[in-house]
């Protein structure tokens, strides 16, 4: 269970990097350089809520009760 949250987190974390790159390298193109230090805050802030969704949506699983279990 735990090697199945830390690859979901390695590809969310992983897609958003590649995400956050592709989207600094169009701002720089159209308009000017964006602030790094702006950025990676922004970056890790957003990159925590995706793990606690992640976490959140693993947790759930876990908890669930089988329906064998729940018929008498």
């Amino acid at each position: 269970m735990i090697a199945r949250w830390v690859m979901a987190l390695l590809i969310v974390w992983f897609s958003y990097f590649m995400g956050i790159l592709a989207n600094w390298y169009y701002t720089y193109q159209l308009f000017e350089l964006v602030n790094l230090s702006l950025m990676l805050k922004g970056m890790i802030l957003y990159g925590l809520w995706l793990t606690l969704i992640v976490t959140l949506i693993f947790s759930s699983e876990v908890c669930q009760t089988p329906l064998e279990l729940l018929q008498l």
